[in-house]
């Protein structure tokens, strides 16, 4: 049986405040926010997965300094697992099925 225990790293650029697992689940992490005067501690959770118009790969928006960008969880994986990473390659399932 293959090993799968889940485990989690800081996602770059985004360290402190989102995570990924190996397992492609991504984790917003509790922290303090703050909006239009108003403070309070955001809890942590798993985020929810969305499929963009663009691609049919999952996706996630992360925000930094109120600025929401989006990534493909894939991707995002690949980055932050593989030890030889490079952003030009191409990455896909290894059964093919983007689920």
């Amino acid at each position: 049986m293959a090993d799968t225990r889940e485990i989690w790293v800081d996602i770059k650029n985004y360290e402190g405040k989102y995570r990924i697992s190996n397992l492609g689940r991504v984790k917003s992490l509790e922290r303090q926010v703050s909006h239009d005067g108003i403070t309070w501690i955001q809890p942590e959770r798993i985020m929810c997965h969305w499929c963009g118009t663009t691609s049919l790969y999952d996706c996630v928006r992360l925000y930094k300094g109120g600025v929401g960008k989006k990534f493909s969880v894939h991707r995002l994986v690949a980055q932050h697992f593989l030890p030889d990473w490079n952003p030009g390659l191409e990455v896909n399932h290894i059964d093919g099925n983007r689920d």
